[in-house]
Formats: C-alpha cells, sequence, structure tokens
C-alpha cells in the first residue's frame, strides 16, 4: 500500500523502504539496522530534538552510528528485554520502540519493560508529534 508512494517520493533503498513500510504498519518485528534508517530520514529532515505534543513532551534523537552503543551502555537487552532505545527526553527517560513497532517512554533509572508507557502504535504517529 505505501511501497508505490514511497518509491514515488525518492525512498530507493529496499532496506529503507521496507522498514517505513513497516513502520507505517505497524506490523513487522522491528530490527536496530531498520530503526538507524528510519533515524537517520527523520534527521535529515530536520528531526533531531524538540518538543512532543504527548508525555514525555521533549525528544533527543541518538544519531544513527550510536544506537548500539547507547542501548549496551544502558543494558536495555537486561533491564528491558523486547525494547531498542532511539532517542530520550534530557531529563532521564528513554524513548523506545518493541518488536512491534510500537513507541514508548520508560525511566533510564528504574528501568524494566513494565515501567514502558506507550505514546505511539508506531514511528509515523511519533513523528506526528514531534516538532522541529
Amino acid at each position: 500500500m505505501f511501497a508505490p508512494f514511497l518509491q514515488k517520493h525518492a525512498v530507493k533503498s529496499p532496506t529503507l523502504l521496507r522498514a517505513v513500510s513497516w513502520a507505517l504498519n505497524g506490523k513487522a518485528k522491528m530490527n536496530i539496522e531498520e530503526i538507524k534508517q528510519i533515524l537517520a530520514s527523520w534527521i535529515n529532515e530536520g528531526f533531531i530534538e524538540g518538543e512532543l505534543s504527548v508525555e514525555p513532551e521533549w525528544y533527543v534523537l541518538w544519531q544513527p552510528e550510536e544506537i548500539e552503543e547507547i542501548n549496551k551502555d544502558y543494558e536495555l537487552s537486561k533491564y528491558a528485554p523486547g525494547f531498542i532505545s532511539f532517542g530520550g527526553n534530557g531529563g532521564g527517560e528513554l524513548l523506545v520502540v518493541n518488536q512491534k513497532g510500537e513507541v514508548f517512554y520508560m525511566p533510564s533509572i528504574g528501568m524494566s519493560s513494565d515501567e514502558a508507557i506507550k505514546i505511539a502504535g508506531g514511528f509515523k504517529e511519533f513523528k506526528g508529534y514531534m516538532q522541529q
């Protein structure tokens, strides 16, 4: 459904095309490479840091090349398995995505899967809350 639109609008990378389609549909299993592609696209559009119209009210996106190191440093696989962090709010909370592509925020201190608060059904919805 979205693939023809994305192809028409210069999304030529098959990986990026698949990642964006999956994120828009919220149906597929997310992986770190797809998240990096989405972040790179948003950063290229000027979305790096800004207000969110939902909690936690502010976002700071990680640089794609830093994602693995940041997730390792926060030990997400240990404390919040099934989540990957792609940003934060600058005040101790992480922005994370689950395997389904749903977006949550959770505290970096006292982190656990149980503490994740859902804020968007997918990256498309989350991007709609972001301001530059």
